[in-house]
C-alpha cells in the first residue's frame, strides 16, 4: 500500500492547516522528519505529540501530531501557505505520495474503522484556530472524553446516576473555555468616544486599522483586528463610543451605533470597558452603565502615561480588573491580553480534561447532566461513543 499525504484545510492563510499522512510508511516517515518536543515520549497508537518538524537541519515550524492508527497521522502546523507548502514537499521527499483530501479519505474508509468521536475530531480539527485547540481535540479520542464515557460504561453497574450527572456538568463547564481555545473567541472593546478603543484596536492588531482621530465620535461602524492572546485566537471589535446621554439622538447615526454596539456586547464572550483613567468622571449614561454591568466586563483604564485620576468604585460597576494601560505607548497590553485569557478560563488549561467539542456531544452530556436512572445513562453514554444508542 502506498503511503499518501494531503492536506485536509482549505487553501489560503488560516490560523491552522492540517497535513494528513496515512499508509503503511506513515510512521517511518513521521520518525524522519519529527523531533518531539522536552518531555515527549515517541508515539502510542492514539497519542499526540508536541514538537517540530525539519528538513535536515532547517525547523520548518512547531507542530502537534496526533497518531490516529498504526498507519494514520495528522499534522497541524501552523496555516502559512509557504509553510504548508514546505511541509508537503518535504513528506514527499521522504517517500508519501501528495493527493487531494477526498482521495486520501477515500483509502481510509476502504480500510479502516472508526469511533464516533474519533470521526468528529477528525473534522473539528479542520476548524481550530491554535495549535493548543488541535491538542485538546486530538486528546479526546482516547483520552478526555472518549477514556471517561468507556469508563462510565465499565463501571455503569456501580455508578449512581448523581455521579454521572455531576461529572457531565463538569465537563460541560470545561468545555466553555475549551470551545473558546478550539474555536477562537469574540472581545468587543467599547466605552466613552474619546477614550482611546481605536487606538488600543490599532495595538492590537499591529497596524492601522481603525480611524483614529481626537475628535470624539470618528469610529460609526465597527472594525475588527485577529491577534494571539496566550492560547486564545481573539477577534477583537471596535465600535462607536457610548455617548453620556442619547437623549434627543433617536434617529442620529450615534443612536443606531450604540444600539448595534450594545447588541454586539451580548453576542461577545468579554467587554473591554475602555475609560480614560486621566479624567475624574466617567461619560457614559447611568443607564448604559447599568446595562454593562457585567462579570464578563473587564475595566480598562487607558492613558496611564498621565496621572490616574478615575475613581472606578464611584461608577457603582463592579467588572473585573481593572487592568491599566496606554495605548498610544503600547504599554500594559501584556498585562491586558492575560487578563483576558484568565476571566475566559483559558490560561494554563489542561488539554487532556475532557471535554465536548460539537453540538451532538453537548446535546449528550446535557441528557447525562439530567438522566434520572443508570439505564438511561448508559443508553446516552452508547450513543456518545458509537452513535448508536445501547438497546
Amino acid at each position: 500500500m502506498k503511503t499518501f499525504a494531503a492536506v485536509m484545510t482549505g487553501k489560503g492563510t488560516g490560523a491552522i492547516s492540517t497535513i494528513e499522512l496515512y499508509g503503511n510508511r506513515a510512521a517511518e516517515i513521521v520518525e524522519q522528519v519529527f523531533s518531539p518536543g522536552a518531555g515527549e515520549q515517541g508515539f502510542k497508537n492514539r497519542s499526540v505529540r508536541f514538537g517540530k518538524i525539519s528538513d535536515r537541519d532547517r525547523s520548518l515550524d512547531k507542530v502537534v501530531i496526533g497518531r490516529e492508527g498504526l498507519k494514520s497521522f495528522t499534522i497541524n502546523c501552523h496555516g502559512n501557505p509557504i509553510i504548508v507548502s514546505d511541509v508537503m514537499s518535504l513528506l514527499a521527499r521522504n517517500g508519501a505520495e501528495p493527493v487531494g483530501a477526498e482521495r486520501l479519505l477515500a483509502e481510509k474508509l476502504t480500510s479502516a474503522t472508526t469511533g464516533t468521536i474519533e470521526i468528529e475530531a477528525a473534522i473539528a480539527m479542520l476548524g481550530t484556530t491554535t495549535l493548543h485547540g488541535t491538542r485538546i481535540i486530538a486528546n479526546q479520542i482516547d483520552k478526555g472524553l472518549a477514556a471517561k464515557a468507556a469508563g462510565w460504561l465499565e463501571k455503569a453497574n456501580s455508578l449512581s446516576p448523581e455521579k454521572i450527572r455531576g461529572e457531565a456538568l463538569e465537563i460541560l463547564d470545561n468545555s466553555r473555555a475549551a470551545g473558546l481555545i478550539i474555536h477562537g473567541c469574540r472581545v468587543l472593546i467599547t466605552g466613552p468616544p474619546n477614550s482611546g478603543k481605536s487606538t488600543l484596536l490599532n495595538c492590537l492588531a499591529g497596524r492601522p486599522k481603525a480611524v483614529v482621530s481626537h475628535v470624539a465620535g470618528t469610529t460609526r461602524d465597527w472594525v475588527t483586528a485577529r491577534c494571539r492572546a496566550g492560547n486564545l485566537c481573539v477577534e477583537f471589535m471596535d465600535t462607536a463610543g457610548l455617548e453620556e446621554s442619547a437623549e434627543g439622538l433617536a434617529h442620529s447615526i450615534a443612536a443606531r451605533s450604540q444600539r448595534l454596539a450594545l447588541e454586539l456586547m451580548a453576542k461577545s464572550d468579554l467587554v473591554l470597558l475602555v475609560i480614560d483613567g486621566s479624567i475624574p468622571t466617567c461619560p457614559i449614561d447611568r443607564g448604559l452603565l447599568d446595562r454593562i454591568d457585567s462579570p464578563k466586563v473587564l475595566a480598562v483604564l487607558n492613558k496611564r502615561d498621565l496621572p490616574i485620576r478615575l475613581d472606578l468604585r464611584r461608577l457603582g460597576l463592579k467588572p473585573a480588573g481593572p487592568v491599566a494601560i496606554s495605548a498610544k505607548f503600547e504599554t500594559g497590553i501584556d498585562e491586558l491580553l492575560t487578563s483576558i485569557t484568565q476571566i475566559l478560563a483559558a490560561k494554563d488549561f489542561d488539554t487532556s480534561l475532557p471535554v465536548c467539542f460539537t453540538k451532538r456531544q453537548e446535546r449528550i452530556l446535557q441528557g447525562l447532566a439530567a438522566a434520572k436512572s443508570v439505564e438511561s445513562a448508559v443508553a446516552l453514554i452508547s450513543d456518545l461513543l458509537t452513535g448508536k444508542a445501547r438497546v
